[in-house]
C-alpha cells in the first residue's frame, strides 16, 4: 500500500511537472510571439512614418515649388499689364503735348489765313523759315504751323517768284517731309510697308537740292538744315530692328555729321548720329556725340529766347539717356577687353550714372510715373556690376523690382546674389554682404531671379541691347544666352 502510494505520487508529480514544463514552454512561445508582434508593429509604425514624412515632404517641395511658379509668372503678368498700361500712358501723352502745341499755335493759322487773302510779309517769310529749321532738327510741325508754311510757300514761290531758290527748295523738302510721315510713324498701318523700302528718292532729292543750289552760290545759310533734314529722314527710314547693319543709318550718321560740322543750331543730328553709332558698336564716337548734344542743350537752357516747348520733353531725356548708356557700353566694351577699370573709366561712369538719372527725372516730369522712370534707371545696375559693388546692385535692383519686374534688372540680380553667394561660400567676404550673412541667403534671391527670368518671354531681353551693356565675364554672357534667346525657354522648363 505504501509503495503503490509512493509510486502514485512519484507518476502525479512527474505529470504536474511536465505540464508545468509545457505550459512554461508555451509561455515562452507566446512572449516570443508577442514580442515578434510588437517588434513587426513597431516597424510598421516607424515605416508607416517615414513613408508619411516623405509623402510630406515631396507635397511640401511640389507645393513651395508650385508657390513659386505662381509667383513667378504672377510677377511677369504684372509686369506685362504695367508694360501696357505705361504704352497707354505714353501714347497719352505724345497727344497732350501735340494738342498744347496745336492749341498755342493757332495764331499761325489766323497768320495763313491773312496771306490768302493779300500778300505773305517778310515776318511771315522768316517764320515759315525758322519754323521749317526747326522740323529739320527734330521740333514737330503741326497743322497751324504747316499751313503757314504752306500758305508762304504758295504766295512766295508758285504765285510770285519773289523768295530765292534755295528758301523755297527748303520750304518744299520740308511740307513734302511733313507730308508722308505716316509713311514711316511705328505703328501705323504702313509699318511693315516703310521697313521694306529705302528712303524715298523725292523726299532725299528735296534736301540734296537745296544743297547744290547753295553750294553753287556758295551759300550756307540752309544747307546745315537740309543736312540735317537729310538725317532724319534716314534714320525714320531705317530698320529699327536692324540699325547696326541698315545702309539709311550709316545714311544717317553721315548726314548728321555734316550737319553738326556746318555747325547746325539743333538737337536733332546728334540724335540721330548718336544712335546709329551706338547701334553699330561704335560706343566712343556715339558717347561724344550724345555729349555734344548734352552741350548744345545745356548751353540752349540758359539763354532766355530758347523756347523748349517747341521740342518734346522726350528728345532731351534721350540726350541724357543716350550719354549715359554709351558710357556705360564705352567701360563695358574695354572691361572685355582684359582692361581694368582706370580713373578716366571710374568717372566715365559717375557721368553716366548722374546724367541716367537726370533722365529718369525727366521722364518723371513728362508725367510718365515710377515705371517711365525705372525704365532708365535700371540701367545704372549695369554701372554697379562694372564697378562690382555688388551689395549696392542688390540694393538698386530690389528698389526697381519693386516698381515693376524688368528682365535687365533681374539679369544684374541674378549676377549680383551669385557674386556674393560666392564670396560667402569660399570665405572671400570678410563681413555680410549686401545685407546677407549667409551663402543660402544669397542663393534664395538668386533662384527667385531665375525661375522669374525663365517665365519672361525672350523678346523682352532685346539680347543685342543688354550684351553691349554687360561685360563678358564670369558667365554673364552664358546667363544672357541661357534667357535671353528664343527657344531657349521651352529648353529650360
Amino acid at each position: 500500500m505504501d509503495t503503490s502510494d509512493t509510486a502514485n505520487r512519484q507518476i502525479s508529480a512527474q505529470s504536474i511537472w511536465k505540464e508545468i514544463q509545457s505550459e512554461k514552454r508555451g509561455f515562452k512561445r507566446l512572449m516570443t510571439l508577442l514580442t515578434a508582434l510588437f517588434v513587426l508593429t513597431a516597424f510598421i509604425v516607424v515605416g508607416m512614418f517615414l513613408v508619411s514624412q516623405r509623402i510630406l515632404d515631396d507635397l511640401r517641395a511640389e507645393y513651395t515649388s508650385e508657390v513659386r511658379t505662381i509667383k513667378s509668372e504672377a510677377a511677369v503678368s504684372r509686369g506685362d499689364a504695367m508694360r501696357k498700361i505705361q504704352n497707354v500712358l505714353t501714347a497719352t501723352i505724345k497727344i497732350r503735348e501735340e494738342l498744347t502745341q496745336a492749341s498755342e499755335s493757332m495764331v499761325y493759322a489766323e497768320r495763313a489765313r491773312a496771306i490768302g487773302e493779300g500778300r505773305a510779309s517778310d515776318s511771315d517769310v522768316a517764320t515759315a523759315l525758322a519754323e521749317g529749321r526747326l522740323y529739320t532738327v527734330g521740333a514737330a510741325l503741326d497743322p497751324s504751323r504747316e499751313l503757314l508754311m504752306r500758305a508762304v510757300f504758295d504766295d512766295r514761290c508758285m504765285s510770285a517768284d519773289t523768295l530765292g531758290p534755295a528758301e523755297c527748295l527748303f520750304l518744299n523738302a520740308v511740307l513734302s517731309d511733313w507730308d508722308r510721315r505716316d509713311d514711316r510713324d511705328p505703328g501705323s498701318e504702313d509699318e511693315a510697308l516703310r521697313l521694306d523700302m529705302d528712303t524715298p528718292r523725292d523726299l532725299r532729292d528735296n534736301y540734296l537740292d537745296v544743297i547744290d543750289v547753295e553750294r553753287a552760290s556758295d551759300l550756307m545759310a540752309l544747307t546745315p538744315y537740309a543736312e540735317a533734314g537729310l538725317s532724319q529722314l534716314y534714320f525714320a527710314y531705317a530698320d529699327n530692328d536692324q540699325l547696326g547693319r541698315d545702309r539709311d543709318c550709316q545714311l544717317a550718321i553721315e548726314a548728321g555729321t555734316r550737319a553738326i560740322e556746318h555747325e547746325v543750331d539743333g538737337v536733332g543730328p546728334f540724335l540721330m548720329a548718336g544712335e546709329c553709332l551706338r547701334k553699330q558698336g561704335q560706343f566712343y564716337q556715339s558717347n561724344q556725340t550724345f555729349a555734344q548734344a548734352r552741350d548744345w542743350y545745356e548751353d540752349r537752357r540758359s539763354d532766355p529766347d530758347f523756347d523748349d516747348k517747341r521740342f518734346s520733353q522726350d528728345i532731351f531725356r534721350q540726350i541724357y539717356h543716350g550719354f549715359g548708356t554709351t558710357g556705360i557700353a564705352v567701360v563695358a566694351d574695354e572691361a572685355q577687353n582684359g582692361q581694368l577699370l582706370d580713373s578716366a573709366n571710374l568717372n566715365r561712369l559717375n557721368q553716366a550714372e548722374s546724367n541716367l538719372f537726370l533722365a529718369a527725372d525727366l521722364r518723371q516730369d513728362r508725367g510718365e510715373g515710377d515705371v517711365g522712370r525705372v525704365y532708365t534707371t535700371e540701367n545704372v545696375g549695369f554701372i554697379y556690376v562694372l564697378e562690382r559693388d555688388w551689395p549696392q546692385a542688390l540694393f538698386h535692383t530690389a528698389e526697381v523690382d519693386k516698381v515693376v519686374p524688368l528682365a535687365w534688372n533681374l539679369i544684374i540680380r541674378r549676377i549680383a546674389a551669385g557674386e556674393i553667394y560666392a564670396s560667402l561660400s569660399d570665405g572671400s567676404a570678410s563681413e555680410p554682404s549686401g545685407g546677407l550673412d549667409s551663402p543660402e541667403k544669397a542663393l534664395a534671391i538668386a533662384c527667385d531671379a531665375e525661375r522669374v527670368l525663365l517665365s519672361m518671354p525672350y523678346e523682352w531681353y532685346d539680347k543685342e541691347e543688354l550684351l553691349k551693356l554687360l561685360p563678358n565675364q564670369n558667365g554673364y554672357h552664358d546667363l544672357v544666352d541661357r534667357h535671353g534667346t528664343d527657344g531657349s525657354k521651352s529648353a529650360q522648363r
